[in-house]
């Protein structure tokens, strides 16, 4: 999320509700993105989430100090805000929450959250067009894999109609 990345807000009944760009600042001599914890929590605060679904990103050997210590960076500042909103965080690695929404496991496939998205939610269609739209659109999805896991049910391709 040190990057980029989105916020969505999903009811127990799977309306999509609200879908945001995760909000950043500058950090740094070299103003390097970073997630703005003040305006998260102003989210939060006007959100009143019952739960937080976060993907996990594992740490991979690859990554260089600079990604990892972002990576932890940004997870600290999620977990600080979520905490102090007393909102409990479920995570999910993504194989998993691809399979509970119908994505096919790779990220291989282009656009396919933003499909997934705009059949789940066509009234809602516009928010996932815009460049950020893929990011938004999983953003929606991790949401909704997140209610289905919290509160039971499923998507079946008939609720995608």
């Amino acid at each position: 999320m040190a990057d980029g990345g989105a916020l969505a807000l999903v009811s127990t009944d799977h309306e999509l509700i609200d879908v945001l760009d995760v909000p950043l600042t500058g950090y740094g001599p070299r103003m390097r993105p970073h997630i703005d914890g003040a305006r998260l929590s102003a989210i939060f605060r006007a959100w009143q989430p019952a739960a937080a679904m976060m993907e996990v990103h594992e740490i991979r050997s690859n990554d260089t100090s600079l990604a990892a210590t972002s990576r932890g960076f940004a997870l600290g500042i999620v977990e600080g805000v979520s905490t102090a909103h007393q909102v409990p965080i479920c995570r999910s690695p993504t194989p998993i929450w691809r399979r509970l929404t119908g994505l096919p496991r790779s990220r291989c496939v282009r656009n396919a959250a933003r499909y997934a998205a705009v059949a789940t939610w066509p009234m809602r269609a516009e928010w996932f067009q815009h460049p950020a739209g893929e990011i938004r659109a999983e953003a929606a999805l991790i949401a909704l894999a997140g209610v289905m896991q919290s509160f039971g049910g499923h998507v079946s391709k008939e609720d995608r109609r």
